[in-house]
Protein backbone atom coordinates (compact mmCIF):
# COMPACT_ATOMS: atom_id res chain seq x y z
CA UNK A 1 0.00 0.00 0.00
CA UNK A 2 2.97 2.26 0.49
CA UNK A 3 2.96 2.77 -3.30
CA UNK A 4 0.40 4.91 -3.34
CA UNK A 5 0.63 8.89 -2.06
CA UNK A 6 -0.49 11.73 -1.54
CA UNK A 7 0.89 15.01 -3.12
CA UNK A 8 1.01 18.82 -2.79
CA UNK A 9 1.12 21.38 -5.42
CA UNK A 10 1.55 24.54 -3.78
CA UNK A 11 0.90 27.69 -7.03
CA UNK A 12 1.64 30.88 -6.77
CA UNK A 13 -1.21 33.25 -8.18
CA UNK A 14 -0.64 36.61 -10.17
CA UNK A 15 -2.34 38.54 -6.56
CA UNK A 16 0.58 37.47 -3.95
CA UNK A 17 -1.40 34.42 -2.78
CA UNK A 18 -0.74 30.62 -2.97
CA UNK A 19 -3.01 27.88 -3.83
CA UNK A 20 -2.32 24.01 -2.36
CA UNK A 21 -3.93 21.37 -4.71
CA UNK A 22 -3.98 18.23 -2.48
CA UNK A 23 -4.27 14.76 -4.55
CA UNK A 24 -3.32 11.38 -4.32
CA UNK A 25 -2.01 9.15 -7.15
CA UNK A 26 -3.81 6.35 -8.95
CA UNK A 27 -4.41 2.86 -6.90
CA UNK A 28 -2.72 0.08 -8.62
CA UNK A 29 -5.03 -3.02 -9.25
CA UNK A 30 -4.16 -5.20 -6.04
CA UNK A 31 -4.79 -1.87 -4.19
CA UNK A 32 -8.13 -1.43 -5.61
CA UNK A 33 -9.04 -4.90 -5.57
CA UNK A 34 -8.56 -4.41 -1.58
CA UNK A 35 -10.26 -0.95 -1.35
CA UNK A 36 -13.20 -2.41 -3.13
CA UNK A 37 -13.47 -5.83 -0.43
CA UNK A 38 -13.59 -2.82 1.73
CA UNK A 39 -15.90 -0.67 0.38
CA UNK A 40 -13.78 2.37 0.15
CA UNK A 41 -12.66 4.65 -2.03
CA UNK A 42 -9.48 4.37 -4.02
CA UNK A 43 -9.26 8.07 -3.80
CA UNK A 44 -9.32 8.83 -0.25
CA UNK A 45 -8.56 12.40 0.21
CA UNK A 46 -10.11 13.11 -3.24
CA UNK A 47 -8.79 16.30 -4.60
CA UNK A 48 -8.41 19.65 -2.30
CA UNK A 49 -7.78 23.02 -2.76
CA UNK A 50 -6.96 25.36 -0.05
Amino acid sequence: MNTQQSVTLILPTDQQKVIHLRITTKAESQQMQMYAALGIKSDVLGKRKT
